[in-house]
């Protein structure tokens, strides 16, 4: 049942919105393996590279069903981490700012990640900083969606 989980298609289409973007090379759902900034070399062929890592929902609340006073649907947020790894040798800003902006609009398009949410909310961090030659940010999503007591 996981696989079918609205938890894991909402994820699925972060990652298929997200290979809409002609600006980006690779998206996976793992971080790149590296210890270090400089070892970002050994991925530098699959850059600009995002890393979407779907955490777990946090129920908010409960709606009851109409017959009985059990609940069986959950209104849950769930946080999805976008990292993204890019070469910038000669303007480390405008690479961020491009980046960012293609993400953004791409991710505002279907707010309700193709009927399976609410609602999306998208906030954004740089402050992983610039590191020459290479330019790593986040974007947070929160994807607000109802589920029921059979699956997440």
């Amino acid at each position: 049942m996981a696989a079918n989980s609205k938890r894991e298609r909402i994820i699925l289409n972060v990652v298929s919105t997200l290979e809409d973007i002609s600006t980006l090379t690779t998206i996976q759902r793992t971080r790149p393996a590296f210890n270090d900034m400089g070892n970002l070399d050994l991925v530098a062929a699959n850059l600009p590279l995002a890393a979407v890592i779907g955490k777990a929902p946090v129920p908010e609340g409960n709606i009851s069903s109409q017959d009985n006073a059990e609940y069986i649907y959950f209104t849950s947020e769930l946080p999805i981490e976008i990292s993204v790894y890019a070469a910038a040798t000669s303007s480390p800003d405008s690479v961020v700012s491009t980046l960012m902006d293609d993400i953004w609009v791409e991710l505002h398009k279907d707010l309700t990640r193709g009927s399976y949410a609410l609602m999306t909310s998208v906030e954004m961090e740089v402050d992983e900083g610039l590191n020459h030659p290479y330019v790593i940010f986040r974007m947070n999503i929160t994807v607000t969606y109802t589920h029921g007591i059979d699956s997440i």
